[in-house]
């Protein structure tokens, strides 16, 4: 990783050593150098990765419908996740469920 600035501040390492996959990343250990004309200093330091939390979401239960054959009837699910992940809902039509 190779910076350089004219000022003084924290930088944020977002990046990852080349052809390194995500699930590879645990421990990596890295180095900064400030330089100024003439001089500079370099310090070792760990990164170490965790694994990042993905709760499941929880689906708020819809009541029952009786609906008519020929109106079309719009239902709203209502759903949040813990993580803040974007939500994104599918239907599962099953025939039959009362049949003996």
């Amino acid at each position: 990783m190779t910076r350089t600035d004219n000022a003084q501040r924290d930088h944020p390492y977002r990046e990852r050593p080349p052809g390194t996959l995500v699930s590879d990343l645990r421990d990596l250990l890295a180095s900064v150098t400030a330089s100024s004309p003439g001089s500079n200093d370099t310090k070792l330091f760990t990164i170490s990765v965790t694994a990042a939390a993905n709760n499941p979401p929880t689906l708020a239960q819809p009541a029952n419908m009786t609906v008519n054959e020929v109106r079309r009837q719009i239902r709203r699910f209502t759903a949040t996740d813990p993580d803040a992940n974007p939500l994104s809902f599918s239907k599962n039509l099953r025939t039959g469920l009362h049949d003996g």
